[in-house]
């Protein structure tokens, strides 16, 4: 089989799991009009794969054949951006009129129940080359009609650019490095234990704007330009963010999550979410409900426009945090984030090489508190400083008493960033960038203000055995931030764009 044909089965494979895989099998063959909809999901958007990869093969011919030198589709020929929008139109027009209720319309208020006729509730964690990432939370059909867009953009981009790879360069986003099996079956019967992480205090001084002045040790990183050479140390304990020249941000200490051993195999442990204490410690991910997190706090909701209409604000319950919100002090734009994990936590810890991998999918919410000298509410001798609860009782966590108790005022919510951690581990991650541009879509080459940034790495530090069944650690991940939703924010850290953290702690294995 050809590099091409391959890749042309799997684009296909990937566009049928997603359109047809979670389709309600009860309405099968019964002709309603949500075995209908089905129908038309599957055939619309499949067709509007194919019409958008000949589109685009028919803009890079006409350059192999010397007609224009232009990127496709856009400007490309002058003819592909057309035709992949009356493609667009039609597959829209499809699917919406079998699908969208009595006004034809996807999101109207009338669609066809999404749980009736069937879809997965989450589009694929792909990011399209000429579009963005396709990874969203789907609640309507105007959800799905994004999805499938998105999905065939995807993978349409990647079969078309490989076929000219004499032209430009295969893109990234198309053939990301694929982490190893973080997260494999139990080896035996789940819950058989558990592994308690506590996070310590990491170094002093993060580093200043574009690293002046720089970090002080310990690091746990650097970013390199394109030959090697170090531009900065990367401090432990601090988040890096984005393009732009922002400071680097402590990370909260103190805090404790615990996940599950759920198998073992010899001294490789399995791990997986947990219901720990509660939400301050838990692993586990969001939902089933969904409520406002905004200005309307509680609300039950299915939209975003149940709440008002600013993006993510329906969003899945959080039931568990990843640490104590975490303040960043950048003057008026100073905002306070508070980590929800998307999904359960999972990973491997292996006792033997003294390693741990983890997969951490967070939904970082951002709340613009713009208070410079306390970002987020603190608990300040008992009680809460600020927030929706300042003045009520409170326990801080760590040595910047931040803490779920005292969460910051919802009114002041401005949208959720998907941050996935994968992998986090105590050995080398990298994040390379050899025309600048770390993550799709970023407008500024560089990171964290480091215009010549090429590479970033983090690197943890194995578990070192501290007494029984406990090991000192640190963990490190670079990754990708996509935009927040907001133009102040995304403007001042340089959003989308890289990130880096890393945190050390204690690690504890209690196997009854």
């Amino acid at each position: 089989m050809t590099c091409l044909a391959c890749v042309g089965q799997a684009a296909a494979g990937q566009t049928v799991a997603l359109d047809y895989g979670s389709l309600n099998s009860a309405q099968f063959g019964t002709d309603s009009p949500e075995n209908f909809c089905q129908r038309s999901i599957g055939q619309a958007s499949t067709k509007f794969f194919l019409d958008r990869l000949k589109a685009l093969q028919k803009c890079w011919d006409g350059r192999l054949k010397g007609h224009h030198s232009n990127a496709c589709p856009d400007p490309g020929d002058g003819k592909a951006v057309t035709r992949i929008a009356h493609a667009e139109e039609s597959k829209v027009s499809r699917i919406c009129r079998a699908c969208g209720g009595a006004d034809h319309q996807c999101g109207g208020g009338d669609d066809l129940a999404l749980g009736q006729v069937g879809f997965a509730a989450q589009c694929s964690d792909v990011t399209a080359p000429s579009d963005g990432s396709c990874s969203a939370t789907i609640t309507d059909m105007s959800g799905v009609v994004t999805c499938v867009d998105c999905d065939a953009t995807f993978a349409s981009d990647c079969m078309a650019d490989l076929g000219v790879s004499a032209l430009v360069p295969y893109p990234q986003d198309c053939s990301p490095t694929t982490p190893p099996d973080f997260c494999p079956a139990p080896a035996v019967p789940a819950m058989i234990g558990q592994i308690a992480f506590t996070g310590s205090p990491g170094t002093a001084n993060c580093g200043g704007a574009s690293f002046s002045p720089p970090a002080d040790p310990q690091f746990s990183g650097e970013v390199d330009d394109g030959n090697g050479m170090k531009l900065a140390d990367l401090g432990l304990g601090c988040l890096y963010s984005g393009s732009a020249s922002m400071a680097g941000v402590a990370l909260p200490d103190g805090f404790t999550s615990i996940l599950a051993i759920t198998g073992t195999s010899g001294s490789t442990l399995t791990l997986g979410g947990s219901d720990g204490t509660g939400p301050a410690d838990c692993t586990k991910g969001a939902g089933p409900a969904m409520h406002c997190v905004n200005a309307n706090p509680g609300a039950s909701c299915t939209l975003d426009a149940d709440c008002g209409g600013i993006p993510s604000s329906c969003a899945l319950d959080a039931n568990c945090f990843f640490g104590p919100p975490t303040p960043v002090s950048n003057g008026a734009l100073s905002i306070c984030i508070a980590n929800a994990l998307r999904t359960d936590a999972c990973g491997v810890a292996d006792l033997t090489a003294m390693s741990t991998t983890l997969a951490v999918a967070l939904s970082s919410r951002l709340y613009l508190t713009g208070n410079a000298a306390s970002p987020c509410p603190r608990c300040d001798s008992g009680s809460c400083t600020a927030g929706e609860r300042a003045g009520m009782p409170c326990t801080g966590v760590g040595t910047k008493g931040t803490t779920l108790e005292c969460p910051p005022q919802s009114s002041q919510f401005i949208g959720t960033l998907p941050v996935s951690l994968v992998p986090a581990t105590t050995g080398t991650s990298m994040l390379p960038a050899p025309n600048g541009a770390f993550c799709r879509a970023q407008t500024t080459a560089g990171a964290f203000g480091l215009a010549g940034a090429r590479l970033i790495r983090e690197v943890g530090q194995p578990l070192t055995l501290a007494g029984l069944g406990t090991f000192t650690t640190a963990l490190g991940a670079t990754f990708c931030i996509p935009a927040s939703g907001s133009s102040l924010v995304d403007g001042a850290v340089g959003l989308p764009g890289p990130g880096a953290l890393s945190i050390s702690g204690t690690t504890t294995v209690n196997i009854p």
